[in-house]
């Protein structure tokens, strides 16, 4: 509007219109619709188990190289390289495996396994010397390779499901979810490991300490560890969106944005019972 004598403008006066916020009963609402999807509970528990048994690993496993393998510093320098170049080694392989098969679950289930399979072998044999310990990280980096390389891709899959159930596409709020579960194992893992050096024995300072305290770290990280990547493993299992079912769910995506009619042929399998039971679909 034009203003008159140079007159004075207040901000009492301007209609501005203002941004509408979301109410804490709009996000607590958005919450709820996305954990009714069931790939996202198994990605936020497969997420939660490997960061746990992640945590664990790496808070306990330089005090297991000194007071359980008795390592000098040349040889932890030894298991640190080797898992290094494992990185890269598992890194490649996996992306080459999910492309040539067309499914995480299968590539992620089976990196759980060797590492929980290991994790448990050396329970029993105990992580004593310098090949116990490469092998034993080696093996870890199967999983936390492909892990760190597509576990935040998963939430664009997710995404599209939820862009199909409910009309919006929310990847920030469904990325957030997993990445929350990422942050509780360090967290976890590094208050609960003060206790468990204290439940060993270990004397902090002390350039010494008695064996029985290496023989119980060397159980904890190999038990803990071996407990969660199994809870991965079986989480992971119901994970169902591959590369087929998820490029049919695209397309009825895009026809449906261009208003266009559609079938859920081809990825009837990634929707809720309770989504199928509302719409009539068998």
């Amino acid at each position: 509007p034009m203003v008159e004598n140079n007159a004075e403008i207040s901000a009492d006066n301007i209609n501005v219109p203002k941004k509408e916020g979301k109410t804490k009963g709009q996000v607590w609402s958005s919450f709820k619709q996305v954990l009714m999807i069931p790939q996202l509970i198994m990605h936020t528990l497969m997420t939660l188990c490997f960061s746990l048994g992640n945590g664990f690993r790496y808070a306990l496993i330089t005090y297991v190289m000194i007071y359980t393998a008795g390592l000098t510093a040349g040889e932890q320098a030894t298991v640190w390289s080797f898992s290094s170049i494992s990185n890269y080694a598992f890194l490649f392989l996996s992306i080459i495996l999910v492309n040539l098969i067309g499914s995480r679950r299968l590539v992620f289930v089976g990196a759980f396994i060797l590492a929980a399979g290991s994790s448990f072998y050396y329970y029993f044999q105990g992580l004593n010397g310098l090949t116990a310990l490469v092998v034993f990280m080696v093996l870890f980096v199967a999983i936390e390779s492909p892990f760190w390389a597509m576990w935040f891709n998963i939430s664009f899959d997710i995404a599209d499901i939820d862009e199909f159930l409910y009309g919006k596409r929310r990847t920030a709020l469904v990325a957030s979810i997993s990445m929350f579960m990422v942050k509780i194992g360090p967290t976890v893992s590094l208050i609960t490991t003060g206790l468990l050096l204290k439940a060993a024995g270990y004397v902090e300072g002390g350039s010494e300490q008695i064996p029985e305290v290496g023989e119980a770290l060397g159980g904890y990280i190999t038990l803990l560890s071996g407990i969660f990547f199994a809870l991965g493993a079986i989480a992971f299992c119901r994970y169902n969106i591959n590369r087929k079912n998820s490029s049919a769910l695209n397309e009825a995506l895009e026809k449906r944005r261009n208003g266009e009619s559609y079938s859920t042929e081809g990825f009837k399998e990634l929707l809720p019972k309770w989504y199928k039971k509302e719409h009539n679909i068998e």
